[in-house]
């Protein structure tokens, strides 16, 4: 066949492509992740038609336009899936085979009925990928393989089912080729910040921030007892920033945090729009992210498998002091910030940054710098890559056939 006849097979998929992008929490709340999947959302979406899946709950539709909304997103066609929840971790695998074997049953259909080309698995699971469509999973990060006959098929029926693997980060990459020795691609989640002015950097005020969901496995209460430490040594004229999500399970944390914090210079600002979440990451000087302190090297999942929070601030001038665990240290190396091994070494290294502005400054401007790497023209690019490159072996099986 001649090189018109791909020319115009490629033309015409990418004209009736169809995706469709897995995201269950969506309609729950939105952190990283779900930033990360509405991004991509949006790439794919300029080459064809996209759809939303995520669960069936009270006040989803609610939730779901206050995502779009939030993160200034096109109101992309939604479908709710029923999604049974895992009650007890004692019988954990049993109820992820469960979970997923249902999750199946209710998604299949629905990608029928919509006549989707390209699916996308935007959750932490092994759900199995659909027989006649192209199948990407953007692993957050992989589940522990667990001694089990029936689990083992699984995993292998579901690594069969998937065109690609993209992983967050490199930390997650590695995790999932030793759980699985399978190869995947690094496809970090983008920034869609503008950088700060780098002249602006000197106008900071003297605050420090951190921002995440308000749960007990980002650190935050730590975080009060370093800034207390930090308050106790002399540091009195700077204030910590926390801003978060907020959901009902966690209140009697919040309510905790709210206790802890009393008496110092601590700003505790839940569920903010988008705007004046930026508009502090541009005031202030200091970036702490702590989830992963006091976590064995042997435990991953408790760690930060990327971290987008931490670039957002770097992107907007913050210095980042972070813990020195999981993706982390990939968006955090020498000449761009500081990370620490304990609430101690995070006290000193603060103080010592505090007492020297030139370095600050230095810092800061590195770190504004350094996150052109998470930029959306390059997950773009990525992206278009990828569908390109199975267009054309499409195509060209096509021929053959």
């Amino acid at each position: 066949m001649s090189r018109r006849f791909f020319t115009e097979l490629l033309k015409q998929m990418k004209q009736a492509r169809r995706t469709a992008i897995w995201i269950p929490n969506l309609s729950l709340n939105s952190g990283g992740a779900e930033i990360y999947l509405l991004n991509l959302a949006g790439i794919l979406q300029e080459e064809g038609e996209v759809f939303i899946l995520t669960d069936k709950r009270e006040k989803a539709e609610e939730t779901v336009r206050h995502a779009f909304m939030k993160y200034e997103m096109p109101e992309f066609p939604v479908r709710y899936v029923e999604d049974p929840e895992i009650t007890d971790r004692s019988k954990f695998a049993e109820q992820l085979l469960n979970r997923e074997t249902c999750q199946h049953q209710s998604i299949e259909p629905v990608l029928k009925d919509l006549g989707i080309d390209l699916f996308i698995n935007g959750t932490y699971g092994n759900l199995c990928g659909f027989k006649g469509i192209r199948n990407w999973h953007i692993v957050h990060f992989p589940v522990k393989p667990f001694e089990d006959d029936r689990f083992r098929t699984h995993i292998q029926e579901y690594l069969d089912s998937y065109d690609h693997f993209f992983c967050n980060s490199e930390f997650t990459r590695d995790w999932f080729e030793r759980y699985y020795s399978r190869k995947a691609e690094v496809m970090y989640p983008p920034i869609s910040l503008e950088p700060i002015e780098l002249s602006d950097i000197a106008k900071k005020e003297n605050m420090i921030m951190t921002s995440g969901r308000i749960v007990p496995a980002k650190k935050l209460l730590e975080m009060v007892h370093a800034f207390q430490k930090l308050y106790e040594r002399g540091i009195t004229d700077y204030r910590f920033m926390i801003t978060g999500l907020t959901g009902e399970k966690w209140n009697d944390y919040l309510e905790q945090l709210k206790t802890e914090s009393s008496g110092l210079p601590i700003d505790l600002v839940t569920d903010l729009p988008r705007n004046e979440l930026i508009e502090y990451y541009r005031k202030a000087k200091y970036y702490w992210h702590a989830m992963g302190l006091g976590v064995s090297q042997e435990n991953p999942l408790k760690m930060e498998h990327f971290g987008m929070t931490t670039a957002e601030a770097m992107t907007c001038g913050c210095v980042p002091i972070v813990i020195d665990q999981g993706g982390q240290k990939e968006i955090v190396s020498a000449g761009m910030g500081i990370r620490f091994s304990s609430e101690e070494e995070l006290v000193d290294a603060t103080i010592a940054l505090i007492l020297d502005p030139q370095r600050t400054e230095e810092l800061a401007c590195a770190a504004v710098q350094s996150t052109r790497r998470f930029s959306l023209e390059r997950l773009r690019a990525q992206v278009l890559h990828a569908l390109q490159n199975q267009e054309e072996l499409l195509a060209e099986r096509s021929e053959l056939n």
